[in-house]
């Protein structure tokens, strides 16, 4: 009964006037250090495998001001052979608004290396080059009335809340061209978006998401600071699925085993009509450490372990009949905070 008045007020409270909504794509003014805003782009072409662009602005806590900085990570995971990861600083990041004329508009540049807005992204940086070009509508979240919310609904509104997030779109047809000192891809691949905004890292947190011409799907869990209770959400999108778990603490309906010095962790949800059974894993190789901004800004303790080579499957069942098996062979997975594994 208490877990379904707690799942009911969630839901009710999704679309709070506080909630984040699609227009905060656009970037936001910082009011204290440290600081970071970030603009995250997965894009999966099922022949070559991922590219991750994450374009982030940040403020350490002992600037003098609160000027931003700019901060450029690209990740490509191939189908086959190692990851490779490359970061760029840069003094001077210009943001704005965009066009007002258009939805959803922003504009992320650094002058000779980075041109970004809601439709394309351009990277000239040295040691490789990318442009992406929206073809297609984005597949947002939520549906109406506010397709911008964020996953955890009214708790991550609240405002002792930190970290501030919701998923831009879980897959958006793009055309896309990479090239490195080792490959160039071009062609046609599916982009997953996100937005995050905040000035502290999480206490300890997990992320997996896929996305794909046939299946779309994120799940999200842990603690932030501000609240001491570990809450998962996420969301399962396929060719004849469409299931939302709306947020839930763990040890009631979400239910997770997990050992990051593995690479491993199965989360299982449960509502009324449906359950679903996820389990990811990938080989410790396959992480790599991202210290930005965990470490050099919010000076955490512990970096964030990610991958986008895990492995994942998903069950999913429908009054307790198996209706759907999913096997995706790569995927992304992530420890953070408290659930890092210290590997070296």
């Amino acid at each position: 009964m208490i877990l379904r008045a707690l799942t009911v007020l969630m839901t009710l409270f999704i679309n709070y006037a506080a909630a984040t909504t699609l227009d905060d794509i656009k970037p936001h003014s910082p009011t204290q250090s440290p600081w970071n805003e970030q603009w995250f782009y997965y894009i999966n072409d099922p022949e070559a495998g991922y590219i991750k662009v994450s374009l982030q602005t940040y403020i350490l806590g002992d600037s003098p001001s609160l000027q931003e900085k700019g901060y450029v990570h690209v990740v490509f995971t191939p189908l086959e052979g190692a990851t490779r990861v490359y970061d760029y600083f840069f003094d001077d990041v210009q943001l704005s608004g965009g066009n007002p004329e258009d939805a959803y508009a922003f504009s992320y540049r650094i002058p000779g290396v980075v041109e970004a807005d809601q439709d394309h992204i351009e990277l000239t940086l040295p040691d490789l080059y990318f442009a992406s070009e929206r073809i297609g509508p984005h597949e947002h979240y939520w549906g109406w009335p506010n397709p911008g919310a964020t996953p955890f609904g009214l708790i991550g509104e609240l405002p002792f809340i930190e970290n501030r997030w919701f998923v831009f779109s879980l897959g958006t047809l793009t055309h896309y061209s990479y090239s490195d000192q080792y490959v160039s891809h071009e062609g046609q691949a599916t982009a997953y978006i996100d937005k995050l905004w905040t000035t502290n890292q999480g206490k300890g947190f997990a992320y997996i998401m896929a996305t794909s011409d046939n299946v779309r799907l994120m799940f999200s869990g842990g603690e932030d600071g501000g609240v001491p209770l570990e809450l998962w959400a996420g969301k399962y999108r396929s060719s004849t699925s469409n299931v939302t778990f709306y947020p839930s603490l763990e040890g009631l309906s979400v239910h997770k085993t997990l050992n990051a010095c593995s690479g491993e962790i199965t989360v299982e949800f449960s509502k009324l009509t449906h359950k679903l059974v996820l389990h990811a894993k990938a080989d410790q190789e396959d992480f790599y450490d991202s210290e930005m901004p965990s470490v050099i800004v919010f000076k955490a303790e512990k970096p964030v372990m990610k991958t986008m080579n895990a492995e994942l499957s998903i069950d999913l069942y429908h009054f307790n009949k198996l209706v759907e098996k999913t096997h995706l062979p790569q995927g992304i997975l992530e420890f953070g905070g408290d659930w890092y594994c210290r590997r070296k």
